[in-house]
């Protein structure tokens, strides 16, 4: 997909942070937001597993990684402002992609 600007990983925030994204995407990670943000109450510490949205496939899929069907995003609230998206069946993938030349 055109138009996603360069990946800037955050240490807090997880993978998917990037420069820019098209309109159709950001509104879908805005959504996605505001979705996770009822799901569970926004004390620190809360955590819970979803299936991976679209969006987030899409922009997984455009920073190297090989998706599973069942792909499941785990979401951890570091502060009540602080969503961290994880991808525990793709880790050791980062990994592998951390290491290539």
């Amino acid at each position: 997909m055109t138009g996603i600007g360069a990946q800037i990983p955050d240490p807090y925030r997880g993978w998917l942070c990037f420069t820019a994204l098209p309109d159709e995407l950001q509104q879908a990670e805005d959504a996605t937001l505001a979705h996770d943000n009822q799901l569970e109450s926004r004390s620190p510490g809360q955590c819970f597993d979803r299936a991976a949205t679209d969006a987030e496939r899409t922009l997984l899929a455009h920073s190297g990684f090989d998706l599973p069907d069942d792909l499941l995003t785990h979401v951890d609230r570091l502060t009540a402002s602080v969503r961290r998206r994880r991808w525990p069946q793709l880790e050791a993938q980062a990994q592998l992609l951390e290491d290539a030349p």
